[in-house]
C-alpha cells in the first residue's frame, strides 16, 4: 500500500464517522422534539411560541404569575371556611356557580384531597371571572 491509498482510507473513515456522529444527533432531536431535525443547521429548533419568547410576550413574569394564582387559591380557602349564609350572600356578588361550587368544597372534610381539589377550581374560576385578588377581597371583607 503506498501513502496515497492509506490516505484516502483514512478520508474514508472521517467521512464515515461524521456520518454516523450527524445520524445519532437526528435520531437524540428526533426522539427529543419528535420531529426530524431540520435541513439548515442554523435554523431555530423551536419557533417563537415557546418557552421565554411566550413569557416574555406576556407581559408579566412566571413568578409574577404564580404569585397572583396563590392568592386566588388562598382566596377560595377562605371563602369554603365562610358559614354557607354568608357564602350565599357573596352570590349576587360573584355569581351563583361560586356559591355551588363552594357549597359542595365545604361539605368536604378540610383536610381531604377533593377538597383541595375543589378550592383549586374556585381559585380558577376567579381568575377566569376578571376580578383582582383585592377587588374580591373587598366584597368578601363588605
Amino acid at each position: 500500500m503506498g501513502t496515497n491509498e492509506v490516505t484516502v482510507l483514512r478520508v474514508k473513515s472521517t467521512a464515515v464517522r461524521a456520518a454516523t456522529a450527524a445520524r445519532r444527533v437526528d435520531e437524540r432531536v428526533r426522539r427529543v422534539t419528535g420531529t426530524r431535525a431540520r435541513e439548515k443547521s442554523d435554523a431555530p429548533l423551536f419557533s417563537e411560541g415557546h418557552g421565554r419568547a411566550r413569557e416574555e410576550s406576556a407581559g408579566e413574569s412566571r413568578n409574577a404569575k404564580k404569585r397572583i394564582a396563590k392568592q386566588y387559591r388562598e382566596i377560595a380557602v377562605r371563602l369554603t371556611l365562610l358559614p354557607p349564609k354568608r357564602v350565599v350572600k357573596l352570590a349576587s356578588a360573584l355569581g351563583s356557580d361560586f356559591v355551588e361550587l363552594v357549597s359542595q368544597a365545604q361539605k368536604l372534610p378540610r383536610q381531604n384531597q377533593a377538597r383541595s381539589r375543589m378550592e383549586a377550581l374556585i381559585a380558577k374560576e376567579l381568575r377566569s371571572c376578571g376580578l383582582s385578588p383585592d377587588q374580591i377581597d373587598e366584597i368578601i371583607k363588605g
